[in-house]
């Protein structure tokens, strides 16, 4: 029987599907390296499901939050673990920064992240 998270889950991934666009998370592993010069790293590409959408003004400040900032709805299928900021989204091609991520949750399960991305 589906939980009530599940049920959440579902109901979240079904509505970034028919509104959202697909998207790639990309995560660099590191490289093998020393520490002090790990080398290149090795990219990770995620395909995932994501809504991009714009701050609106009275949400920027300059400092947190700057103009051509985006707020991502992220889907958490296809993703094996929360968005850092050493990770990038691909948002129609172009690559942006991770700044910050916020948990969606219901009953300590993530329904979906909302991303704040920079160019």
């Amino acid at each position: 029987m589906a939980t009530f998270a599940d049920e959440m889950a579902a109901t979240a991934l079904e509505m970034l599907r028919e509104y959202g666009e697909d998207g790639v998370l990309r995560r660099i592993t590191p490289g093998s390296g020393p520490a002090h010069n790990p080398g290149p790293g090795t990219p990770a590409n995620y395909p995932c499901t994501l809504y991009p959408d714009r701050y609106r003004v009275t949400e920027r400040n300059g400092t947190r939050i700057e103009a051509g900032d985006k707020m991502v709805l992220l889907a958490t299928e296809g993703i094996p673990s929360e968005p850092t900021v050493a990770d990038q989204l691909i948002i129609r091609g172009q690559a942006h920064k991770v700044i910050n991520v916020d948990e969606i949750s219901a009953q300590g399960q993530a329904i979906m992240w909302i991303v704040q991305a920079r160019r």
